[in-house]
């Protein structure tokens, strides 16, 4: 049984930390086991990935991080209403595709 605790616990980063990439890279393992071996339509349907690549510069980079940063935030707003019966984990990437010269 899952109970919600009026708590919400952040941990905004200004610096990179092992800790923080570990649990990010554990959370990026079990998607990519969603992906690889829950191929039914149900757990399809109990999920949601999507992507983009996109061309762009360092002002719409900073712009859309906090874009997205408080899309998360949101996001998270409406997934906690209501009573709790499962627990989901939402995370965004946005990372470097293209190498500097």
């Amino acid at each position: 049984k899952w109970i919600k605790v009026t708590n919400r616990i952040r941990f905004p980063t200004t610096k990179t930390d092992p800790r923080i990439r570990k649990h990010h890279s554990r959370m990026l393992k079990k998607a990519l086991f969603e992906i690889e071996h829950r191929t039914e339509n149900e757990n399809f349907a109990r999920r949601l990935m999507l992507g983009a690549s996109v061309a762009t510069n360092d002002e719409s980079l900073r712009l859309a991080k906090v874009y997205i940063e408080e899309g998360l935030y949101k996001a998270a707003d409406i997934l906690t209403k209501g009573p709790a019966d499962k627990v989901y984990y939402v995370s965004f990437q946005l990372f470097p595709l293209s190498r500097r010269q």
